[in-house]
Order: C-alpha cells, then sequence, then structure tokens
C-alpha cells in the first residue's frame, strides 16, 4: 500500500506543469540511473552496457526516474536460468533520438504492450513479482512530457526491449 501511495504521488507531481527543460546528457541520465541501482544490479550479477548517448530536450530529474523504473524492470522480471543482461543503445534521426534498453528476461506477451503503460495494471500477481502497478505508467507519463513516445517490443531473444523517442536537442 505504501508503494502504492509513493507511486500515485509521483505520478500526480507529474501533472503540475512546473518543469524546466533544457539540454539533457543522456548519458549522464542513465549513468545516475544505474548509480541508484547499484544494490540490485550486484545482488542479481547482472551485465548493463550503455552506448553512446547524445543530448536531448528534456528534463534530468524525471529522465533519470524513468531509466531507473525501466532498468529496475528488467531487474525484476529476469529468467531464473542465468544472468540479467541490459543493454541501452541510441540513435538519432532528424526529429527524435530513439533510445531501446533491450534485456534478456522474460519478454511481454503482444496482447499486452499497450496494457503495461496503465495505471495499476499488471501482467503477473504480486506473489510472482513485487510492484505497484505504477511504474511503466510513471514511465509513459514521463515520455509523454516530453513530447516523446514509448513502445515495448520483443528482443531476438525472447527479452524485451523498450524503445523510446525523445525530441531531438536543437541547436
Amino acid at each position: 500500500m505504501q508503494s502504492q501511495i509513493g507511486g500515485l504521488s509521483e505520478f500526480h507531481c507529474l501533472a503540475d506543469g512546473q518543469h524546466a527543460f533544457g539540454p539533457v546528457d543522456l548519458e549522464r541520465v542513465v549513468f545516475q540511473a544505474m548509480i541508484s541501482l547499484k544494490n540490485p544490479i550486484h545482488e542479481c550479477r547482472a551485465e548493463v552496457s550503455v552506448g553512446s548517448m547524445p543530448q536531448v530536450h528534456g528534463v534530468e530529474a524525471l529522465l533519470v526516474s524513468m531509466f531507473q523504473n525501466l532498468v529496475e524492470n528488467s531487474i525484476k522480471y529476469r529468467r531464473t536460468d542465468g544472468r540479467p543482461r541490459i543493454r541501452v543503445e541510441s540513435e538519432s534521426n532528424d526529429e527524435y533520438v530513439v533510445v531501446r534498453l533491450i534485456d534478456n528476461g522474460i519478454g511481454i506477451p503482444v496482447e499486452a504492450r499497450e496494457k503495461i503503460f496503465k495505471m495499476f495494471e499488471r501482467l503477473h500477481s504480486r506473489v510472482d513479482y513485487e510492484g505497484s502497478g505504477i511504474g511503466l505508467a510513471i514511465c509513459k507519463r514521463i515520455v509523454d512530457l516530453h513530447r516523446g513516445e514509448i513502445e515495448v517490443e520483443s528482443a531476438p531473444d525472447g527479452g524485451t526491449v523498450v524503445v523510446v523517442r525523445l525530441p531531438r536537442l536543437r541547436r
């Protein structure tokens, strides 16, 4: 109950519109997210690799929170038969920076790919996987505030690819 209240509070604060947008270094953002998850990464012996990341137009604290949620999900929904492997990579086009977070976890069924971004929607019981059912809804809200897009795909090895499109930094 406490984690749901905290998650709802965080979700509500995202709607206040009081965010200072500016240039954000995604490498720094991902690094900060990894530092905050140092213990869970170490405990499950996760292999995490991060490619070169560009700058985007955004709010650093919100993007750190988004990456924390996404990496935490990759750790939480890992397979039991091996080490979690998480790769973060990016590419740019004329309009967006496209970031992919690729894991070798349990994956997400095609029919659930929209559902997972809704508040309190869960694919698994709380007995099997802890959590409030709010994390991906928060990620979606953060991406929406940045006028971006978020979706999931299947990874080639059966895991998950979270694709986040964020507006490029215009110079």
